[in-house]
């Protein structure tokens, strides 16, 4: 968490001979744009305001620039596999984003954000423990595929009414929640 919490940063370049970023790193920064000084094998950056890990052909979205992002966001041009803990965290102006696909939501990836809406990628295997904990706009999550949700990842969303499971032949497995009071569970 060497970066976390950090206030406002203009630029934040890393150096190409880094060879371990810890996930969470960045959590509630307010970076405004990352860089790279040089080429890395590990690490690239995405639009200026994704920092990627890349290992064993996966992609995780490490640090997110969060002074950069709009309300309503867009991952294009990349494969994400992975939204790395706390990658999104605190990002309070994001309201909605876009991915088209993505196999795991990381621990607290999204905790304490804006989020009014989110659509779980059909491909996604995994929301993990609090990945959307105390974001306190979420209403509506839908669910695309038949991920297992862990404990907790909805924790505190207190005006989360909506949840949609969209299941064709799959199995998505919900664990309880403490915190949340679903008035619409559509399956």
């Amino acid at each position: 968490d060497a970066f976390a919490n950090v206030g406002s940063v203009s630029e934040l370049v890393i150096p190409a001979t880094i060879d371990n970023i810890n996930e969470g790193a960045f959590a509630g920064s307010r970076i405004s744009k990352f860089s790279i000084d040089g080429t890395s094998s590990k690490y690239s950056v995405h639009n200026e305001k994704y920092l990627i890990e890349a290992e064993n052909s996966k992609n995780t979205i490490i640090g997110v620039a969060i002074s950069a992002l709009s309300s309503n966001e867009t991952i294009e041009g990349i494969t994400i596999n992975r939204i790395g803990a706390s990658a999104f965290a605190r990002a309070t102006k994001l309201q909605k984003i876009n991915i088209a696909a993505c196999e795991e939501i990381g621990e607290s990836a999204f905790a304490g954000s804006g989020l009014v809406e989110f659509t779980v990628p059909e491909n996604t295997k995994i929301i993990d423990y609090e990945a959307f904990k105390s974001c306190g706009s979420l209403e509506t999550i839908v669910v695309e595929g038949g991920p297992e949700i862990y404990a907790n990842a909805f924790d505190s969303d207190e005006v989360l009414t909506r949840l949609v499971l969209i299941n064709e032949n799959k199995y998505a497995s919900l664990s309880q929640d403490s915190g949340t009071l679903l008035e619409n569970i559509n399956i």
